[in-house]
C-alpha cells in the first residue's frame, strides 16, 4: 500500500513538472512573437519616416509598409533586414504627380542608432507611376496651342491637336517617346500623323522646317533634384496606359546627411 502511494505520487510530481515546462515554454514563445511584433511596428515606423523624408511627403499622406521576412526580430539581431517595400498614393515630384512603389532589399541595421545608417543598402528601387492628368503636361512642354486628346500606347505618349501651317488648318498627331537621362526625364517626338497620314518628325522638319520645329524638339524635366542625390533616375517608358518612372541605387548608403543632399541636373 505504502509503496503505491509513492508511485502515484512520484507519478504526479513528474506531472507536474512537465505542465511546470510546457508552460514556461508558453510563455516563452508568447513572449517572443509579442516582441517580435513590437519590433516590426518599430521597423514599420522607422520605415514610414525615411520613405516620408525621401519623397518630401506631406505628414498626413498614408503610407502602407510590408516587412519581409517570418521574424523582424531575428533579421534586427543579425543586422540587416531582408526587405521593406512602401507604397504610396498622389506623390508629386515637380510637375508631375502619381503613385509610388518603395522596394528596399538588404537594410543594415544599427541597434545604438537606427536612425543614422552609416552601411550602404543592397538594393532601392522607386516605381512612380504617374497619373494621366499629369502627363497631359507634357503637351506644353511641346508648344502645342491646344491639345485634344492624349492617349498612352505602343510605348508613346500620343498627343492630338491642331495647327495653321500657312493659313492652312491641319489636325496633328504626334508620338512622344520618353526617355532617362542625367537625372532627367526627357520626352521626345518620333512619329507624326497630319491629317491621318503618319510621317516621322524628321520627314516633317525637312517639309516645314522652322514652323515646325520648336514642336518637334526634345523636352527634358529634371527629377534628380526632388530626391536624394544617392538616387538615380534610371528608366522611363510607357507600360500599358501609365508612365512608369525607375528610380534606384545600388549599395549607396542613406544617412541623415545623405538624405538632406539633394540631386541636381546640369542643362
Amino acid at each position: 500500500m505504502t509503496t503505491e502511494t509513492s508511485e502515484t505520487g512520484a507519478g504526479s510530481r513528474r506531472h507536474g513538472v512537465v505542465w511546470s515546462v510546457l508552460a514556461a515554454l508558453a510563455i516563452l514563445v508568447g513572449g517572443f512573437f509579442w516582441l517580435d511584433n513590437w519590433v516590426r511596428g518599430q521597423v514599420a515606423e522607422l520605415a514610414v519616416s525615411k520613405v516620408e523624408e525621401v519623397l518630401s511627403l506631406d505628414s498626413d499622406q498614408a503610407v502602407e509598409v510590408e516587412i519581409a521576412g517570418v521574424s523582424v526580430l531575428a533579421q534586427v539581431l543579425t543586422g540587416k533586414l531582408d526587405g521593406v517595400s512602401a507604397g504610396v498614393d498622389n506623390v508629386r515630384l515637380g510637375d508631375l504627380s502619381g503613385d509610388v512603389q518603395v522596394d528596399v532589399v538588404g537594410i543594415p541595421v544599427d541597434l545604438n542608432d537606427p536612425f543614422d545608417v552609416t552601411d550602404p543598402i543592397d538594393h532601392v528601387e522607386i516605381a512612380f507611376v504617374v497619373h494621366e492628368d499629369s502627363v497631359r503636361q507634357v503637351a506644353s512642354l511641346l508648344s502645342l496651342s491646344a491639345v485634344s486628346s492624349v492617349e498612352l500606347e505602343d510605348g508613346l505618349i500620343q498627343l492630338g491637336t491642331g495647327i495653321d501651317l500657312l493659313g492652312i488648318e491641319f489636325s496633328l498627331g504626334v508620338g512622344i517617346e520618353p526617355f532617362a537621362r542625367d537625372g532627367r526625364v526627357g520626352f521626345a517626338p518620333t512619329t507624326v500623323d497630319v491629317n491621318g497620314s503618319r510621317t516621322s518628325a524628321a520627314d516633317l522638319s525637312a517639309r516645314f522646317g522652322p514652323l515646325v520645329d520648336s514642336l518637334l524638339q526634345p523636352q527634358e524635366l529634371c527629377i534628380a533634384r526632388w530626391l536624394p542625390a544617392a538616387l538615380t533616375v534610371e528608366s522611363v517608358s510607357v507600360v500599358e496606359e501609365e508612365l512608369v518612372i525607375v528610380i534606384g541605387a545600388d549599395r549607396r548608403i542613406f544617412s541623415e546627411a545623405a538624405l538632406r543632399e539633394l540631386g541636381t541636373c546640369d542643362f
